[in-house]
């Protein structure tokens, strides 16, 4: 910190340089103010010219024996221009870093500023605030845990800028690197299991619908954003980003599966049916696209964005339904079928019906033989199985 005074000659301790020494006893008097201290120095018996009053404050604030306050505000001493300084206020600091300490701060203060030219004092609060920002990093909105930093890092940004500031910081080097790693891996492990978390809270929302697995899926990620455990060890996230994909994997390629199997069998009865077969080919290809009875597309699971993008297509809750509809499909199929192999014909309906009884078969047939009877005797009637209600 003296090297500026060794090109006069000075070896020792900038506050054991004679020179060095009027100018804090005149700051230890009352005279603070660098303008004050100008004209102070510049009359007899000492007759300073103003470069080496100006040099001899900013030697003394660069190695820490004096503080400097501009605006009411700590100063970096290193950043101080000749312009500002009658308006800085200078105090004679009580601590003085002792070579160890030094050491220990600049140990600290290059493992928070790598790319600090030559750590020091000045540095040390800053040093201290790019911890915070590390820790902000693993903290935030739930499901991240909130800002928590011990109760002794919290005491060191509290004291003022400066030497004694640097001098506790210092006394915590190993436990500020030590915290500084900590906070590191957690912001690491938090940039990861975000990405899991946004993947595993889109896939929840489909899990409701996948019965009593889906729901226990459900309240295990309802858990992990109540109680912040995102980055909790082991780790929460991963397994169940793992068995909802899982689960909905396993749904929507069953679901796949039974829709397939039902339209390949309606397709087959189609097929089979006389009047569709009487069509011509590009025909029976409309009433296939028309009535969606045919081939269903490959499906891709294998990523994330494919598995949401099946579900918002076809999510759990609808898979039923759409298998029940193939019936009421190859109905209509059929029955726009007999009407463009026959146009003039008359279309019936046969009701379905479960049948206990013989009274309750012969109302059946009484049933049927009423439709046929009120079908149009000029016309050909087409008779076909009755299909759920448009």
């Amino acid at each position: 910190n003296g090297s500026a005074l060794e090109a006069v000659g000075h070896r020792g301790e900038p506050e054991d340089y004679e020179p060095a020494k009027r100018v804090i006893a005149l700051i230890r008097n009352g005279t603070t103010a660098g303008r004050d201290l100008r004209q102070a120095l510049a009359i007899p018996p000492f007759g300073w010219p103003r470069d080496a009053v100006d040099g001899m404050l900013l030697t003394l604030s660069v190695a820490g024996v004096l503080g400097a306050r501009l605006d009411h505000q700590d100063v970096d001493p290193r950043r101080l221009t000749q312009q500002q300084l009658p308006k800085t206020v200078f105090a004679v600091h009580s601590v003085r870093l002792t070579k160890a300490q030094e050491l220990a701060l600049r140990a600290f203060v290059k493992r928070m500023l790598p790319t600090a030219p030559s750590p020091g004092a000045a540095d040390a609060g800053r040093a201290l605030e790019t911890v915070v920002a590390l820790a902000e990093r693993s903290t935030g909105e739930p499901p991240l845990p909130s800002l928590q930093l011990p109760e002794w890092f919290a005491d060191l940004r509290r004291l003022s800028a400066g030497p004694e500031q640097a001098a506790a910081v210092a006394g915590r080097k190993n436990d500020l690197i030590e915290l500084a790693d900590d906070l590191e891996r957690r912001a690491q492990r938090a940039d990861a299991r975000i990405r899991q978390w946004r993947e595993a809270s889109t896939l929840t929302a489909w899990a409701d619908q996948a019965g009593a697995a889906g729901r226990t899926l459900v309240l295990r990620h309802a858990a992990i954003l109540e109680h912040r455990q995102l980055l909790d060890e082991p780790d929460p996230v991963g397994p169940l980003l793992r068995e909802l994909t899982e689960l909905l994997r396993g749904v929507t390629g069953n679901g796949h599966e039974r829709l397939t199997t039902a339209r390949a069998a309606a397709m087959e009865e189609l097929q089979a049916a006389p009047e569709f077969a009487g069509l011509e080919a590009a025909t029976q290809t409309q009433l296939l696209e028309r009535w969606e009875l045919g081939p269903l597309p490959p499906q891709g699971l294998a990523t994330h964005e494919q598995l949401t993008a099946a579900l918002a297509a076809s999510p759990p809750a609808e898979w039923d339904a759409r298998i029940a509809m193939v019936d009421l499909q190859l109905g209509r199929a059929r029955a726009a079928a007999a009407k463009l192999h026959s146009p003039q014909a008359v279309t019936v309906a046969i009701p379905g019906a479960t049948l206990r009884s013989r009274g309750e078969a012969q109302a059946w047939l009484d049933q049927v033989s009423a439709l046929v009877e009120h079908a149009d005797a000029e016309q050909p009637v087409i008779v076909l199985p009755s299909r759920n209600s448009a």
